[in-house]
């Protein structure tokens, strides 16, 4: 301020000091000469601009994840020396909060570059992806992490469902509200299946549906409570057309399970060759939607043919020991076999013997609702034999009844594997109307025992929910030797073969928008992957950012845990104007209102 300036307001003041000695009325006088002085020492403090000094710490930073609550940047603030500076890469954090300015970051690869000093990070909220923490490996890292909270903390589904399968969504939800919350799949407009979680509760969760057409969708999973609807979180997927099986069917007599069987396979399009005795040494042959061919003895050729051998346990001990040993040749090369179990003994060699038989106490016949994954609630339930497949390592179940009783196991041998089922009544879902569940049934016996093909091409997403702006991990699994040519969104991109095992690439590509994106090579098919909003699935990106960073802080701190210095640098800070004007416009308004009285 110059020279000239603290003249006139000199001069100011003592002109309106004047005035009020020179008044009549001497009564609040003292308080007319402060008033005066105090109004004119305001305009000087507003012209003048004064600041004072802060001690800063350009070594240290606050960053503020999604989830930071302002208590613990209170907190951390005021346990650290210095002013250090805030940032944030939510951008819902920037500007002010708790009365600290705070900075937008895209990442800690800006902080750094926008900080050249920093060698500690105080991190706030839900942490960092590892992408982003892997940045921050030289500057010592200070958690002061918010574990997430209720809501979603699993989910995961089928991304790729064949036709006539069912979509099976699973998962965990946490409801800390004291209301009831509803859990719901939709998709076409319309509730396919619910699930309620109780007040207060954690429940694991299984959601399905069977889509009818192929293509790409998303389906939502939605959260009510009430009528209110707390989220719908997507659910993309595709569905591929089914792959037609060619089957052997043999029976050591005719049985309705059978007839109820060939009847839904034929229907699905699935080539079915049949035989069932009628006699000793005399068969009846069938072929549904198959070329007619002799069944008469198992042969090489015959079982290079199919992709599943179905039969009874009969059938199956009825077999010499050439055919056992071709039988299990086969499904060493990659055939499915599935065993129709009503109790006979099963085979002791391979691969049979991983299953073991165990009657049940209380009547021959009982009735049991069988339940696989994904299978509806409320089926209702069929007459199986007083017969079970022990539970052991040497198998997978598939079906079971009840908590612990397993009504079809899987076993693998080789490139194929076997698939011992008690042999119930499930054509009774049919007489009883219920053919879609009598299908879904077949049908995941089937798709979990048939042949392998292997595809020349097969890609996944390794990144759990990629995000725009993010790195996605595209894998491929190719049967070419040969560096593939890839691309998404018409895009090259450059793998990197991976050391598991030859075939198998990796490549990263940042997608620049939400959606449906392609993948491909230059002579396979496209693979479409979907890239969720910043906005979908909030919960479960908070889990995987604390998870992330608790798994990056357990691994050790790499960088030097370097002392603050002695004596911290200053900054000037601005006084804010603020506190002038009101101190001017307290003054002379006491000024106006003492004439008043």
């Amino acid at each position: 301020m110059s020279l000239l300036l603290y003249i006139v307001l000199g001069l100011l003041a003592v002109l309106l000091a004047w005035q009020e000695l020179r008044r009549p009325d001497r009564r609040r006088l003292a308080g007319r000469l402060a008033a005066v002085l105090l109004a004119v020492a305001a305009l000087a403090l507003l012209a003048a601009r004064p600041s004072y000094r802060v001690a800063v710490n350009p070594q240290v930073a606050v960053l503020l994840t999604p989830g930071a609550p302002a208590d613990s940047l209170r907190a951390v603030r005021a346990a650290l020396p210095g002013e250090p500076a805030v940032w944030t890469t939510d951008s819902s954090l920037a500007g002010n909060l708790a009365g600290t300015p705070v900075q937008w970051v895209s990442g800690p690869a800006e902080l750094r570059r926008r900080q050249p000093g920093l060698r500690t990070v105080h991190l706030l909220g839900h942490g960092l992806l590892g992408y982003q923490l892997s940045l921050l490996d030289s500057v010592r890292t200070v958690p002061h992490l918010t574990a997430p909270g209720a809501g979603w903390s699993a989910a995961h589904w089928t991304e790729e469902v064949v036709l006539g399968e069912a979509l099976v969504v699973q998962g965990e939800y946490r409801n800390a509200s004291d209301a009831a919350v509803q859990l719901r799949l939709a998709g076409f407009g319309k509730g396919l299946d619910s699930v309620t979680v109780a007040p207060g509760a954690t429940e694991r969760f299984t959601l399905s549906t069977t889509p009818k057409e192929t293509g790409s969708f998303v389906f939502h999973l939605e959260s009510r409570a009430g009528t209110r609807r707390l989220g719908a979180e997507k659910i993309p997927f595709g569905v591929t057309p089914k792959h037609l099986l060619n089957v052997i069917f043999f029976e050591s007599f005719p049985t309705f399970g059978g007839k109820f069987l060939k009847a839904f396979l034929s229907e699905a399009g699935h080539r079915v060759s049949a035989r069932a005795a009628i006699s000793k040494g005399k068969f009846r042959t069938e072929f549904l939607n198959a070329q007619p061919a002799a069944l008469g003895r198992l042969t090489p050729a015959l079982l290079a043919g199919f992709d599943l051998v179905l039969l009874d346990d009969a059938s199956l001990r009825s077999l010499g020991g050439a055919e056992s040993t071709l039988l299990r040749n086969a499904v060493r090369d990659g055939l499915g076999v599935l065993v129709w179990a009503s109790g006979k003994a099963l085979p002791a060699q391979a691969p049979f013997a991983a299953f073991r038989l165990s009657t049940t106490a209380g009547p021959e016949e009982r009735r049991l609702a069988p339940r696989w994954t994904g299978s509806p609630a409320d089926a209702p339930p069929v007459a199986f034999p007083a017969l079970a497949v022990e539970n052991s390592r040497a198998v997978r179940p598939l079906v079971a009844a009840g908590r612990d009783e397993t009504l079809a196991a899987f076993a693998p041998y080789g490139r194929g594997g076997v698939t011992v089922a008690v042999a119930g009544n499930a054509f009774e879902w049919v007489l009883a109307g219920r053919a879609p569940l009598h299908a879904a049934y077949w049908s995941h016996l089937l798709t979990a025992t048939a042949r392998r093909r292997e595809a020349p091409e097969r890609w996944r997403v390794a990144t759990p929910l990629p995000a725009p702006d993010a790195p996605a991990t595209l894998q491929l699994v190719s049967t070419g030797a040969a560096l593939p040519a890839l691309s998404v969104d018409s895009v090259a991109v450059y793998p990197q073969q991976e050391t598991a095992g030859l075939g198998t690439w990796e490549s990263t590509f940042w997608p620049r928008r939400a959606g449906w994106h392609a993948a491909g090579t230059t002579n396979g098919a496209p693979f479409s992957w979907y890239v969720f909003g910043p906005d979908d699935w909030p919960d479960l990106r908070a889990r995987q950012r604390y998870e992330a960073t608790l798994a990056y802080l357990a691994a050790g701190n790499r960088a030097s845990l370097a002392d603050a210095p002695a004596t911290l640098p200053t900054r000037r800070e601005a006084v804010p104007p603020a506190w002038f004007y009101g101190l001017f416009l307290l003054s002379v308004g006491y000024l106006w209102l003492e004439r008043k009285l």
